[in-house]
C-alpha cells in the first residue's frame, strides 16, 4: 500500500511540475564530434555531435527538460537560432561538460596570411568576414580601437574641433586640411555632452566634411564641439588600428612590422545566440560567449530566460540585448568589452539582474551606435525589476539605467563611469511627462569615480568640470527612495534631482562632489516638487565644492524640498557651501550662498541639521616671495584701483587702523583688484581685516583679468561681521596668466556694509595637508559586515567621538576625520606587477614589433596606469588593462626590460628585470648549410616518390600552424598523395639560412569525388603566398587538372629573416596541402603533375540560376552546390514547413514543404532552363503511418504542363530521397510557375533547382580568353571606378623604372589621384594573343596645384602601343583643360604574349592614371561598356559630380554573393528591388532589415544567376535611383 501511494504521489509530482520523464543529454565536442552520428549515439559523452550547425537543425526538436552540453575546452564556431521552448518545471538547457575552461561559443576567425601594404600596415582576408562592418578585432583576446584620426592617445584626447556646420550634412573645421582626403570613412561627433554620433563621409571638400544621415540620431551638431575620423585606411599609424573594407572583405591593420605571432580575430556574425522562434524556459549555464559583431544574445519576445555563470566578451554592440521578455534572470555571469551597451534589457517585466560583472562598456567612443542610451553597463526599463549584488566597472556612460513601476536598484558597487561621455550617472532614470511610476528604490548602492570627458565639448575654462553624477533622477522622475547609497569622488554632482517629483533622498553618504546635492526646475519636464532630503552625511574636499546647490526658473528655491537631521562638513575650506540660484521675478538672475545658518534663516529649512569644524592646521608658511601685490592694501588715503560692480566703495577713516575700503552692498555685488601674474599651482596668501554692520559672507577667488574672465582659482568665504577680526587665507591658482584680478564677491542678497584694511596678497611656499591625510573612507562592496579599528584618534562628521571598533553594514561606508594635529598613518597597500611578455631571455628579429605585456593589482583599489621601461628609458603606457605597449622597431642588442604600475592611492611597485634581445637582420655573404626539404604534409611516416623521400611530420618538423589532417588511401597509389594538412588558414614557417629557393607544393583531393560530393569547380578555392606575397590566386584543383595530383612551382624566393613562410587561405572549405618541396636547386616534376584538362560538369548546358533548400532557416550545400534557405525569398514561406532528421539521406532531404495544392510563381528572365525538384518523404513509415503505395500521390506542372503525373515517392523510390528532371522549359512572361497537385494526403518538396540554358557554347571555350586587366597607376591600393575593380600597378612589375605621385587635392574619383610618370614610360603586360580594347587614363597632378600654373604645353607626350603611334603630341591641358581625361585605342593585336605600351615625352614628363586591356569579342563585352562607353561619355559630368556632393552607387560592380547600395542622398529609402533588364522582379530587399544605419544596404544575392540587373532604390512613391548591377 506505501508503495503504491508512493508512485501515485510521484507520478502527479511529475505532472504537476511538468518535468518530462523523458528528457536527454546531448553532447557536442568540436574535436570529436560527428555530425553523421544518430540522436542515440549523440546522447554518450564518448560519441558527441560535432558543430552548431547540427544543432540549429536539430534544436526545434528539443524537448522540455533536455540538455545540451558543450565540452569544456574546446570552442564552437557559429550562431545558435533559438526554436525551442522548455516548460516550467523543465527548461531545455544549454551547459558544459568535461573538464577545463568554459567552452568557447564564438562568431570570431582568425586572421592569417598577412600581405604587407606599406608604411607598416597589413592586409588579411577570410571567406567568413561580413559583407557589412566589423565591429570587433582583438588582438590576443584584447579588443583593439578602429583606425582614427587623430589617435586617441594624442592631446585632447584626440578630439579636433569644428567651427560651423550646415544642418545635420556637414561639418567645417577650418584647420582641417583637404590631405588626406577623408570621403568613405566615418565622423564621430560630440554633438552634446551625452551624444556621439557617427555618420559616413560622403565627400570631403576643403575643410568641411559632408556626411550621411543616420537614422540612430536626431540631433544636430553644435559649433565648438569636438570630432574625429575613423574607418579609414589612411588613420591606420598606432599599433593594433585597423580598417575593414566590406567591399572588397579585407581587413587592414597596423602592426608596424611583420605581425608575427599576434592571434588577430575578428568578428563575423551578428549574433551567437538568436531567437527565431519561440523561446520559453531555456537556461544557459557554464558557457562563454565570444566575439557577436553585434549582439552575444539576440532575444525579442519569449519568458523565463536563464542566463548563470556565463561569460559575454568582446561584444561588438550590446553583450546581452533582450526585449519583452518576461521574468528574465541573469545572474553570477560576466560581461567584458560591450561596445554599445552590457546589458540592453527592454520591456521585460519582472527581470532579475543579480551578482554579475560587467566591465570595460563603450570604452572606445565611436564604436558603439548613435543616438541617446549608448554606452550603459545595465539598461532595464521594464516593471518590476531588480538589479543587485552587481559590480560594474570602467563605464563609458552610465552604470545603470532604470525605469517602470516596483523596480529596485540595490546594493550594486559601480566603480569609473562617464569615461567617454558627459552628463549621465551611476545610476539614472528618466520617464516621460506622463508616465507616474510608482514604489521604486535606489538603496544600498556604492557609486565610486563618475569621470566625466570635457575634451570634444565646449568646458574650456578650468573651474567647471565635466558632468558626471552619482545618483541622477532626470526628467519627471516620480516615486523614488533613494536610501542609504554611497557617493563618492564625483566630478559634477553627487546626487541630481532634476524636475522630479515624490523623492526621499534619506542615510546617504556623499563625499567629494563638486556639488554634493543639486536640485534643478526648469522647463524641460513636470515641475519639482515633494522632495525630501534627510539624515544624510555630506562631506566637502576641498573649496570648489557645494554641499547643497538649488537652481530653478522661478523664485520658489524655499518650496522645492525640506531638508533636516544632515550633517555637513566642510574641514578643509569654510561652510558657505550652500549656493541657490534663480529668477528673481526679473530679467536677471539672483546668485547667493550661505552658510548653515544662513541658509536655514533664509528659506526656514534644515533646522536640526549641524556643519563641522575647520581644520585649524590645514598648511604651514616657509617662506613669502617677493612684495605686496597690491600696493595701497593700508588704505591710509585712498582707495584707487578698486573696482566695484552692483556695490558702491568709499574712503573711510575711522572704522579700522587709520584708512579703511567701505563697501556698500545691496546683496550681490562684486569687487575686485588686479594682483598681476600668477603661476600654476603656486599658493598665494591673502590677508586682511575686516569688520561689518551685520553678518556678511565674502567669497574671494582668483579671475582672469580680460575676456573671456575664466576663473582660475576655488572659491574660499570668509563670514564678516560687528567684531573685528583677522583673516588669512591661502589660494591656489589653476594656471599661469599675465593679468590677474582678486575677486571678492557678496551674494547674501541682503544690503549692508563692511570695511576692509591691511589687505596683503603675496606668493608664499607653503605645505598643505592633503584631504586624503585626514580623511578615512572605508567602503564594504560585500554581502558580508566588515570591521574597521578606528584606534589612533577619528571623529565623525561633526566632531564628535566614536568607538574604536566601527562596523560596517554591506554595501554601505565609513566616513571619518582624524582628530587633532595627525594625519593618517596607515600604510596603503602597494601593487604588484610582473612582466607577462616577452618571456625571460626571449628575442626577437631586428625591425619586429616586440609587444610588452605586464599584469598589474593592488589591494582594495585599481591601477592607473603601468610604465614600461628599456633599463631607464621610458618606452611608453598603459592607462587600462590589459596592460600593454607595443615597442616598434626595436633596435638591435640585449635589453632590460620591466614595468611600474601606479595604483589609484599613489602608490609604485616596479616589477623583476627581465634581459630581452634583439638580433639584427643578418649581413653575412658566407653560405650556410642547407638540405633540401622534403615534407609529407599530414602524414607520419616517410615516403618515397619520383626518387625523393618525403619526411613525415614529426617533432623535428612541426612548421604549420593550428591545422587538421586527412587521409584516403584510395586517392593515389602514392602514399604522398593520400594524405594532406588543410584548415581554411593553414600556414608554415621553415626555417632556412638566407637565400633564393625554390617551392614546390603538391595538391591532391581526397575528399570531393571520393568520399564527399562528386567532383566540379569552384568546391575548393585557395590562395597560396610566400614570403607575405601572392603567388597563386584562386587555385581550383579540380579546374586546373581534374582533381588529380599536381605540383605547383615557385621560383626565386627570397628569404632575408631566416624563416620562409608558406600560407593557404581558402575562399571556398578548405586549402589543403599533400607535399612540399624547398630547395636551392631545381627539382624535376613528372609532366602528367603539371596541369591538364577537367572533366565536363554535370549541368553542361545549363548554368546554375537558383537553388532553393524549402523548409529550412540554413543553407545546405548538397553536390558542391549552396541551396539558399526559402526564407530568404518569399516563393515557399507561405506553405507548411516541417522537418525529420531521423530519415536517411543529407540535410537537404530532411525538411520539407507541403500542402495540398502549391502554386510557386517565380521571377525570371525569359529563356529556356532546366528545373530539378528534390523530394523525400519524412512522414509516413516514420512519425507517421506505415508506408506504402498510394499513401502520398501528386501532380507536378511546370508553366501549366503536366510534367509528372501521379508521382509516388514509395512506388518510385521506397521512399528514399528523389530527384526530378525536367529539362527544356521555355519562360516568355518573366515568371517561372511551378505547380503541385495532391490527389492523396499533401504534395512535399524539399529543394529546388533553376538552372538556366548555356546554349550551345562549350563551357571550357572562355577558358581561354584573356581576363580583363585594370590596373591603377602609381599606387598599391586597388579602387573602383565605374563600377569596376583596378588593381595597383605597384603589386606589378608591368612598369620600367619610373616615378609615383599622387595628390589628393585635384578633383577627380581615387583613381584619378595617382600616377605613374617619366621621360620615357613603359609598360610591358603579359596577355594572351589577341584583340584588345585599351582604355589609359590621365589627370593632371603637378601644373595649377603645387607646381606651377597651368597652360598649354607644360606636359606633351605621345602614345605607342605594340609599336604603333596611337596618339601624338597628348596635351591634357589642352584637350580637357588639365580635367580627368580617358583615351580608348581599339582593335590593338598582339601576337608575342606581351601588350606594349610606351608614353614618350617632349615636354615635361609622360603620365598615366589608369589602364585598362579588355579583351575584344567573347564574354567581356560588359568590361568594355563600363570602361569606355559610360565613362567616355559622362567624364566630365561625372567627375564634377565626385567633387561636389555623394553618389548614390552599387558596389562591388560586379559582385557575386552580395553587394551594398550606398545612398548618396538625404532621402527615405522604403523599397529596394532587383529586376531583371527586361523589366521582371527578381528580388525584393526590406531597407530596414538590410541598413547598416549609415545610408547603405546589403543587397543578399544568392541564387541569382550570372548576368545584368538592374537595381532601383524607392522612396515609396517614386525611384530615387536605377542601378545597373553585374552578378557574376
Amino acid at each position: 500500500m506505501t508503495t503504491v501511494l508512493y508512485k501515485v504521489i510521484l507520478c502527479c509530482t511529475l505532472l504537476l511540475s511538468g518535468l518530462s520523464v523523458n528528457a536527454a543529454n546531448y553532447y557536442f565536442s568540436d574535436e570529436t564530434g560527428d555530425d553523421s552520428r544518430s540522436f542515440s549515439q549523440a546522447q554518450n559523452a564518448a560519441t558527441p555531435w560535432k558543430s552548431i550547425s547540427k544543432l540549429n537543425a536539430i534544436i526545434s526538436g528539443l524537448n522540455p527538460g533536455d540538455k545540451v552540453f558543450f565540452r569544456r575546452g574546446e570552442t564552437f564556431y557559429g550562431t545558435i537560432r533559438m526554436n525551442v521552448s522548455g516548460n516550467s518545471g523543465a527548461p531545455v538547457t544549454f551547459g558544459a561538460y568535461g573538464s577545463g575552461p568554459d567552452p568557447i561559443i564564438t562568431s570570431m576567425v582568425r586572421l592569417s596570411n598577412w600581405q604587407s601594404v606599406g608604411n607598416g600596415v597589413y592586409e588579411a582576408s577570410d571567406s567568413r568576414l561580413p559583407y557589412n562592418r566589423v565591429n570587433m578585432l582583438a588582438i590576443d583576446d584584447n579588443p583593439q580601437e578602429m583606425g582614427r584620426y587623430p589617435n586617441s592617445n594624442t592631446s585632447n584626447k584626440g578630439y579636433l574641433t569644428y567651427e560651423s556646420h550646415s544642418g545635420n550634412r556637414s561639418i567645417s573645421d577650418y584647420q582641417l586640411s583637404s590631405s588626406p582626403n577623408w570621403s568613405g570613412g566615418e565622423v564621430v561627433i560630440r554633438k552634446v555632452y551625452w551624444i556621439t554620433d557617427r555618420h559616413r563621409i560622403t565627400s570631403h571638400s576643403g575643410n568641411t566634411l559632408n556626411y550621411a544621415s543616420n537614422p540612430d540620431t536626431s540631433y544636430e551638431p553644435r559649433a565648438g564641439y569636438g570630432y574625429f575620423i575613423q574607418n579609414h585606411p589612411s588613420t591606420l599609424d598606432r599599433y593594433g588600428e585597423w580598417y575593414y573594407n566590406p567591399s572588397t572583405r579585407k581587413m587592414r591593420v597596423y602592426f608596424g612590422s611583420n605581425p608575427g605571432s599576434a592571434r588577430v580575430e575578428a568578428a563575423t556574425n551578428d549574433f551567437i545566440v538568436e531567437n527565431i522562434g519561440s523561446a520559453k524556459y531555456i537556461t544557459f549555464e557554464n558557457l562563454h560567449f565570444k566575439g557577436a559583431n553585434r549582439n552575444a544574445f539576440q532575444f525579442e519576445s519569449g519568458n523565463d530566460i536563464k542566463i548563470t555563470n556565463c561569460k559575454i566578451n568582446l561584444s561588438g554592440e550590446d553583450g546581452l540585448y533582450f526585449a519583452g521578455i518576461s521574468n528574465l534572470v541573469v545572474e553570477n555571469s560576466e560581461v567584458n568589452y560591450s561596445n554599445n551597451v552590457g546589458m540592453n534589457i527592454k520591456i521585460s517585466d519582472g527581470t532579475i539582474i543579480r551578482g554579475n560583472s560587467i566591465q570595460n562598456t563603450y570604452v572606445f567612443p565611436g564604436h558603439g551606435r548613435s543616438g541617446d542610451n549608448v554606452g550603459l553597463a545595465i539598461f532595464s526599463d521594464g516593471n518590476d525589476n531588480l538589479i543587485e549584488y552587481n559590480e560594474i566597472k570602467k563605464t563609458g556612460y552610465i552604470g545603470i539605467r532604470f525605469g517602470g513601476h516596483d523596480s529596485q536598484v540595490k546594493s550594486n558597487y559601480i566603480d569609473g563611469f562617464c569615461i567617454t561621455k558627459n552628463d549621465g550617472g551611476g545610476i539614472y532614470t528618466y520617464q516621460d511627462k506622463y508616465d507616474n511610476y510608482k514604489n521604486r528604490k535606489i538603496s544600498n548602492n556604492i557609486i565610486i569615480n563618475g569621470v566625466g570627458v570635457k575634451e570634444g565639448t565646449t568646458i574650456n575654462n578650468l573651474v567647471d568640470k565635466p558632468q558626471a553624477e552619482g545618483i541622477y533622477l532626470d526628467d519627471n522622475v516620480t516615486d523614488v527612495e533613494v536610501s542609504g547609497n554611497t557617493v563618492a569622488h564625483i566630478t559634477s554632482k553627487g546626487i541630481y534631482l532634476h524636475n522630479t517629483n515624490n523623492i526621499r533622498v534619506i542615510n546617504n553618504t556623499i563625499y567629494d562632489s563638486d556639488n554634493l546635492i543639486f536640485l534643478r526646475n526648469d522647463l524641460m519636464g513636470n515641475p519639482l516638487e515633494n522632495t525630501t532630503i534627510e539624515n544624510n552625511k555630506l562631506l566637502a574636499k576641498d573649496a570648489f565644492q557645494n554641499f547643497v546647490y538649488v537652481y530653478s526658473l522661478f523664485d520658489d528655491v524655499a518650496d522645492l524640498a525640506r531638508f533636516n537631521y544632515n550633517e555637513y562638513s566642510a574641514p578643509f575650506s569654510d561652510n558657505f557651501r550652500f549656493k541657490v540660484r534663480y529668477n528673481a521675478n526679473s530679467s536677471n538672475e539672483a546668485n547667493k550662498f550661505f552658510d548653515l545658518k544662513g541658509w536655514q534663516r533664509m528659506y526656514n529649512k534644515d533646522w536640526s541639521s549641524k556643519t563641522g569644524t575647520q581644520f585649524s592646521d590645514l598648511y604651514k608658511i616657509s617662506n613669502t616671495i617677493g612684495s605686496n601685490r597690491y600696493s595701497n592694501g593700508t588704505f591710509d588715503q585712498n582707495v584707487n584701483y578698486i573696482s566695484c560692480s552692483d556695490c558702491s566703495k568709499s574712503w573711510d577713516s575711522g572704522k579700522l587702523d587709520g584708512g579703511s575700503l567701505k563697501i556698500s552692498t545691496n546683496g550681490i555685488s562684486q569687487t575686485s583688484i588686479s594682483v598681476g601674474s600668477i603661476k600654476k599651482g603656486k599658493y598665494y596668501r591673502l590677508k586682511f581685516s575686516a569688520v561689518a554692520n551685520k553678518t556678511i559672507p565674502i567669497s574671494f577667488y582668483l579671475r582672469q583679468g580680460g575676456s573671456p574672465w575664466y576663473t582660475l582659482s576655488s572659491d574660499h568665504t570668509v563670514g564678516i561681521d560687528w567684531q573685528k577680526s583677522e583673516n588669512e587665507i591661502l589660494i591656489q591658482s589653476l594656471t599661469d596668466m599675465e593679468s590677474t584680478r582678486l575677486v571678492m564677491e557678496i551674494g547674501t542678497g541682503e544690503s549692508g556694509e563692511l570695511w576692509l584694511d591691511n589687505l596683503e596678497f603675496q606668493e608664499v611656499e607653503a605645505s598643505v595637508i592633503r584631504p586624503e591625510d585626514k580623511v578615512l573612507f572605508e567602503k564594504n562592496p560585500s554581502r558580508l559586515e566588515k570591521t574597521f579599528s578606528t584606534s589612533g584618534g577619528f571623529v565623525g562628521l561633526l566632531n564628535e567621538w566614536l568607538s574604536s571598533t566601527q562596523k560596517i553594514a554591506p554595501y554601505s561606508s565609513l566616513l571619518l576625520l582624524k582628530s587633532g594635529s595627525g594625519v593618517i598613518e596607515q600604510e596603503l597597500p602597494k601593487p604588484s606587477v610582473s612582466l607577462t611578455k616577452p618571456e625571460p631571455d626571449q628575442s626577437s628579429d631586428e625591425g619586429h614589433t616586440v609587444m610588452i605585456e605586464a599584469t598589474a593589482s593592488v589591494q582594495g583599489g585599481e591601477i592607473s596606469r603601468v610604465d614600461f621601461y628599456n633599463g631607464s628609458e621610458k618606452l611608453g603606457s598603459a592607462n587600462t588593462a590589459p596592460f600593454a605597449f607595443a615597442w616598434e622597431k626595436a633596435p638591435s642588442g640585449t635589453h632590460n626590460l620591466s614595468a611600474v604600475a601606479v595604483a589609484d592611492n599613489g602608490q609604485e611597485a616596479s616589477s623583476p628585470t627581465i634581459s630581452f634581445s634583439v638580433t639584427p637582420t643578418s649581413t653575412s655573404t658566407e653560405p650556410e648549410t642547407f638540405s633540401t626539404y622534403f615534407i609529407n604534409a599530414g602524414g607520419k611516416v616517410d615516403t618515397d616518390w619520383n626518387s625523393m623521400r618525403f619526411s613525415g611530420e614529426n617533432t623535428s618538423n612541426i612548421f604549420y600552424n593550428s591545422s587538421k589532417v586527412f587521409e584516403e588511401p584510395t586517392a593515389s597509389s602514392y602514399t604522398l598523395f593520400q594524405t594532406e594538412r588543410y584548415s581554411e588558414s593553414l600556414s608554415y614557417a621553415i626555417p632556412v639560412p638566407n637565400g633564393t629557393y625554390y617551392v614546390y607544393t603538391l595538391h591532391n583531393e581526397l575528399w570531393f569525388g571520393k568520399q564527399g560530393p562528386s567532383g566540379q569547380e569552384r568546391q575548393r578555392v585557395f590562395d597560396i603566398s610566400i614570403e607575405n606575397s601572392k603567388v597563386k590566386e584562386d587555385f581550383d584543383l579540380y579546374k586546373e587538372n581534374g582533381n588529380k595530383p599536381m605540383a605547383l612551382t615557385f621560383k626565386g624566393v627570397n628569404v632575408i629573416d631566416g624563416v620562409l613562410n608558406l600560407d593557404f587561405a581558402s575562399s571556398l572549405d578548405n586549402a589543403t596541402v599533400s607535399g612540399i618541396i624547398i630547395s636551392q636547386t631545381p627539382i624535376s616534376i613528372p609532366d602528367d603533375l603539371k596541369g591538364g584538362t577537367p572533366p565536363a560538369t554535370e549541368t553542361s548546358g545549363y548554368s546554375d540560376y537558383l537553388m532553393i533548400n524549402t523548409g529550412s532557416r540554413d543553407d545546405v550545400t548538397f553536390n558542391g552546390k549552396q541551396f539558399v534557405s526559402d526564407y530568404k525569398t518569399n516563393y515557399f514561406t507561405s506553405y507548411s514547413a516541417n522537418f525529420n532528421y531521423t530519415v536517411g539521406g543529407e540535410l537537404l532531404f530532411q525538411t520539407e514543404r507541403y500542402a495540398r495544392n502549391m502554386n510557386i510563381r517565380i521571377p525570371v528572365e525569359n529563356g529556356t532552363y532546366q528545373v530539378k525538384t528534390y523530394h523525400n518523404e519524412l512522414w509516413f513509415g516514420s512519425f507517421g503511418p506505415t508506408a506504402g503505395v498510394g499513401k502520398r500521390v501528386f501532380d507536378i506542372y511546370i508553366e501549366g504542363n503536366l510534367k509528372k503525373d501521379n508521382f509516388d515517392i514509395y512506388a518510385e523510390k521506397s521512399n528514399s530521397p528523389t530527384i526530378l528532371t525536367f529539362s527544356n522549359i521555355e519562360v516568355t512572361d518573366g515568371w517561372l510557375d511551378l505547380n503541385l497537385s495532391a490527389s492523396n494526403d499533401n504534395a512535399t518538396i524539399s529543394a529546388l533547382y533553376i538552372g538556366k540554358a548555356t546554349g550551345n557554347t562549350d563551357p571550357e571555350s572562355d577558358k581561354s580568353l584573356q581576363e580583363p586587366i585594370f590596373l591603377n597607376a602609381g599606387t598599391y591600393d586597388e579602387t573602383t571606378y565605374s563600377g569596376q575593380r583596378f588593381i595597383g600597378d605597384r603589386n606589378t612589375d608591368y612598369a620600367n623604372t619610373s616615378n609615383v605621385n599622387f595628390n589628393l587635392s585635384v578633383s577627380g574619383s581615387e583613381m584619378f589621384l595617382t600616377e605613374r610618370y617619366a621621360r620615357n614610360l613603359d609598360y610591358s603586360i603579359p596577355v594572351k594573343n589577341g584583340t584588345y580594347t585599351v582604355i589609359t587614363y590621365h589627370n593632371e597632378l603637378w601644373f595649377g596645384s603645387y607646381g606651377p600654373p597651368a597652360s598649354s604645353g607644360n606636359r606633351v607626350f605621345d602614345i605607342s602601343i605594340e609599336g604603333n603611334r596611337v596618339k601624338s603630341n597628348f596635351d591634357i591641358y589642352k584637350e580637357s583643360g588639365n580635367n580627368p581625361t580617358t583615351l580608348t585605342f581599339r582593335s590593338v593585336k598582339v601576337g608575342d604574349g606581351i601588350l606594349d605600351i610606351s608614353m614618350t615625352a617632349s615636354t615635361n614628363n609622360a603620365t598615366v592614371a589608369g589602364i585598362a586591356v579588355i579583351p575584344e569579342g567573347g564574354s567581356f563585352s560588359s568590361n568594355l561598356r563600363l570602361a569606355t562607353a559610360e565613362s567616355v561619355q559622362n567624364q566630365t559630368d561625372m567627375e564634377t559630380e565626385s567633387a561636389q556632393g555623394p553618389v548614390t552607387k552599387v558596389y562591388p560592380n560586379p559582385a557575386s554573393h552580395q553587394a551594398t547600395v550606398s545612398i548618396g542622398e538625404d532621402v527615405s529609402v522604403r523599397e529596394i528591388y532587383i529586376q531583371s533588364t527586361s523589366g521582371s522582379l527578381v528580388k525584393s530587399i526590406d531597407p530596414e532589415s538590410a541598413s547598416d544605419g549609415f545610408g547603405t544596404y546589403a543587397l543578399p544575392l544568392e541564387g541569382l544567376q550570372s548576368g545584368i540587373y538592374i537595381v532601383t532604390v524607392s522612396d515609396g512613391g517614386n525611384w530615387i535611383k536605377k542601378l545597373k548591377l553585374i552578378v557574376e
